[in-house]
């Protein structure tokens, strides 16, 4: 299965850890954007294409880091 595809089936609808719905979280559109600007659709999604020595392909990887808030003005 692509991997973006299989990225975008997967995005919960609200966060797993507390069921609360997601206050912003843009993965869907980052996936779709980057996969936009970097031809994904055009690429050729056979694994293990050689070129020379080198092994080439096109992969794909998410991540994501808690955003928490210190109030009003912050917490200097």
């Amino acid at each position: 299965m692509d991997p973006i595809e299989f990225r975008l089936i997967n995005e919960p609808a609200k966060d797993p850890s507390n069921g609360k719905p997601w206050s912003s979280r843009k993965l869907v559109e980052c996936l779709k954007e980057g996969a936009r600007a970097f031809g994904w659709e055009k690429r050729n999604a056979r694994p293990g294409q050689q070129q020379g020595d080198w092994m080439v392909g096109y992969g794909v990887a998410c991540g994501t880091y808690p955003a928490t808030s210190a109030g009003k003005f912050g917490n200097h």
